[in-house]
């Protein structure tokens, strides 16, 4: 009787570490994407002012961007993309929730260049008055 309670408590002790350490790792995901620093000057400098799109009009792919400086673009998995005649409207998907949306219009955006990011062709614009490109 006792072996099979301590195959019991075992059997707990392994469930209750996964779980634990699941959970861990979606709050440290969900904490990191809260400091991307190039996303956050984004987000204060660009607020979400206007942006009321209908849910027609978007798509949802990856958002890349970085400072001028670097070389390698970051990147957001999963973003509802609005781009219209306004600008550009960036919202967060489920798996990105803390992370706050972005409206840049478009006199704001210079284009660049295009680029391969992630087997895809993806138009590079600079933000004006900021070190920042982005990627969509």
């Amino acid at each position: 009787m006792e072996e099979r309670l301590g195959g019991a408590y075992m059997t707990f002790f392994i469930s209750f570490t996964f779980i634990l350490l699941f959970a861990m790792l979606v709050a440290y995901a969900l904490y990191s994407d809260t400091q991307n620093k190039v996303w956050n000057e984004l987000a204060i400098s660009f607020p979400n002012s206007n942006g009321q799109h209908s849910n027609s009009n978007y798509k949802i792919q990856m958002v890349f961007f970085r400072r001028e400086s670097e070389k390698k673009f970051d990147y957001f998995n999963s973003m509802k993309v609005f781009i219209d005649e306004k600008g550009v409207y960036m919202r967060p998907t489920l798996n990105h929730y803390f992370l706050k949306p972005v409206f840049i219009p478009l006199k704001s955006l210079k284009p660049v260049k295009e680029k391969y990011l992630f087997i895809k062709k993806r138009r590079v614009f600079k933000v004006d008055g900021y070190d920042i490109c982005i990627a969509i």
